[in-house]
Order: C-alpha cells, then structure tokens, then sequence
C-alpha cells in the first residue's frame, strides 16, 4: 500500500484513505462482494473505494462514474498501478464514465465546482432554503452549466447480472432513493448518509423505510470518523 501512500494529495484524501483502507468503513461489503456481476462505483471521486474492492478480490465488471475530468486521469492512473503492481487478472476491463448522475434530470443541472475542495463538488440544490455553496460557506467556487449529466436508468443499462452500487453523489443520494421504482433493478446498495441538521434527520426516516420496501436486508453502521455520518447498505443478496 506504500504507493497509495504516496499519492495521497491532501488532507482529505489522507483521511479518506484512513476511513476506507484503515477502519475498513466498507466491510459490511465482504460477505456480498463474491456474489456480485457488476459494481458502480457511482462519483467514485479518484480511486479510493473502487482499490478496495479490487484488493478485496472484487474481479468481475467494475463501471466508475465521476464528474471532474481531473480525478478521472487519477483513477485510471492509480487502478493501472495498483493492478500492475497485485499482478491482478481482471475477467472484465475497468470502465471510467466522466459525467455526474442526477435523480431528475429536468431540474437544476448547476453544478457547483469547489475550488478549494474540489471533493465537495455538487448540484447545486437547496439545503434549508439555502443554495449549496451558501449551506456549506464556499467562498471560491465557478458554476458549471455544461456538464455531462447520466441517470441512473441509463447506468444500469451498463450492468450484468447481480448489480451493485456504491453512491457518494453529494445530497443527491436522499432524492433518488425516494424516487419510486429506480432502484428495482440493483441488488445491493451501499452509501454515506449524513445527519448534520434536522432536515436530514428527518428525510433519512422516509429513505430508511422505502429501502426497508426494496430490500430484503438492511444494515446501518456509524462511522468511526464522525457520529454525523452513517454507512448504510440495503441487499437483496
């Protein structure tokens, strides 16, 4: 792991390599990974969780979708690296979408690019009432009115078998899910749900119950980072 080590470009990085790699934030997958066709790594940021599964043995269809064309460059780059390096035999290539999924795509398609946190980019929608750069105090931010926007519809068209689907989309995880029917094609999903106002405390009862609807098992983790962040995953595996 001394490369990863290596490339790691800024303090959140180092602590997202801690929480992934370290405290294993993610097991929760290990009894299902066997068992699955197809992952999407779904805003897969640079390469974090998509090396953890591969160093999980993950081999099968592996699909990472990630907006900003310069974390993109990283993941391929590192992925290359690190299955150079395992002498890792795929049974299927590694595929890298450079696009942003959206729960709905005839509503707001600004999206916030965060100079200085760059990780934190997102649609630019209303927490409290308030636009997102506004919520989260970005000072140094450009809008981006072009680009490439995919739905989830359209992704899993993409995917064989048993499909899974890790989701980091930035609040846009709360509306997709209590979007009826999107997710009835996908047998496991995983994702951080974060409980930082009441807003969210209260939109997380309605996620919980319709996955409780969709899925046969559902497992709720508290994060070792912060008690704000909770890792979920909803199986029908």
């Amino acid at each position: 792991m001394n490369f990863i080590l290596h490339n790691l470009e800024s303090k959140y990085d180092k602590g997202l390599f801690y929480e992934i790699f370290i405290n294993e934030e993610y097991k929760l997958l290990k009894p299902y990974i066997d068992k699955i066709d197809t992952f999407f790594d779904i805003w897969a940021y640079k390469w974090f969780f998509s090396i953890w599964l591969l160093k999980n043995w993950f081999k099968e269809n592996l699909i990472l979708v990630e907006p900003l064309k310069h974390n993109i460059k990283i993941a391929k780059e590192m992925i290359r690296k690190f299955i150079k390096i395992n002498n890792l035999k795929l049974n299927w290539k590694i595929k890298f979408i450079n696009a942003a999924l959206k729960s709905d795509l005839s509503k707001n398609k600004e999206f916030v690019i965060d100079l200085n946190k760059p990780w934190q980019s997102r649609f630019n929608i209303q927490i409290d009432n308030k636009k997102i750069y506004k919520f989260f105090k970005i000072s140094n931010y450009k809008i981006n009115k072009n680009i490439t926007i995919v739905s989830i519809d359209n992704l899993l068209t993409l995917g064989k078998n048993k499909i899974a689907i890790k989701l980091d989309i930035e609040w846009e995880e709360i509306p997709l899910i209590l979007k009826k029917g999107r997710l009835s094609k996908v047998d496991l999903l995983i994702f951080e749900y974060h409980l930082f106002n009441k807003t969210l405390k209260e939109k997380f009862k309605k996620v919980n119950f319709i996955l409780q609807q969709v899925f046969k098992n559902t497992f709720i983790c508290p994060s070792k980072y912060t008690s704000n962040i909770w890792i979920y995953l909803a199986t029908n595996l």
